[in-house]
């Protein structure tokens, strides 16, 4: 069975593919910010419109949705967020019917591990090895070694790129 998680982002939306043996896949979709543009309604429209989505058979859908935490977000930050994942659940619904479907805040699935910390032990348990970038509550893993059809996700992208695929991972181990 398969699994994909969706790590929403206004710019970079984040999808990974989980399978029986570990990640099987990976991508983004990639929307540029244009002044008088609203970014949700791009990215609503690069998902509708993208001839590329996984093509697997998959049993569990996972997609991360917002909270209000410790971070200081503007609400109207989270409110475009919540918009792309709305988009997001729409075309999951629309083009994998038969999977389970499933909205999950960061606590849910990631409880209070850090987001670099738990990027970090998933790419050292792959052998993909990592590096670490940003800083304070911004950072995140990027791996030094990705297989070699992922190759082409650039390091800012790995930030939700990581998130997709521990989404998926955890959807795969708890569903």
């Amino acid at each position: 069975m398969f699994t994909l998680g969706i790590d929403p982002d206004s710019t970079d939306l984040a999808w990974g593919v989980w399978g029986p043996d570990g990640p099987v896949d990976a991508g983004v979709f990639h929307v540029v910010r244009r002044k008088g543009q609203q970014t949700q309604i791009n990215m609503a429209r690069a998902m509708r419109d993208s001839l590329f989505w996984p093509q697997y058979d998959f049993g569990h859908i996972v997609i991360e949705g917002q909270q209000k935490d410790g971070r200081r977000v503007a609400a109207s930050s989270l409110f475009t967020l919540a918009h792309v994942t709305g988009s997001a659940l729409q075309c999951c619904v629309t083009k994998y019917p038969d999977a389970s479907i499933r909205v999950a805040t960061p606590k849910e699935w990631k409880g209070s591990v850090a987001k670099h910390a738990q990027q970090a032990r998933m790419y050292r348990a792959l052998d993909w090895g990592y590096t670490l970038k940003g800083t304070g509550t911004s950072r995140y893993a990027v791996p030094t070694t990705p297989p070699s059809h992922m190759a082409h996700i650039r390091a800012t992208q790995w930030k939700h790129v990581g998130d997709a695929l521990l989404l998926a991972q955890w959807a795969q181990d708890n569903d």
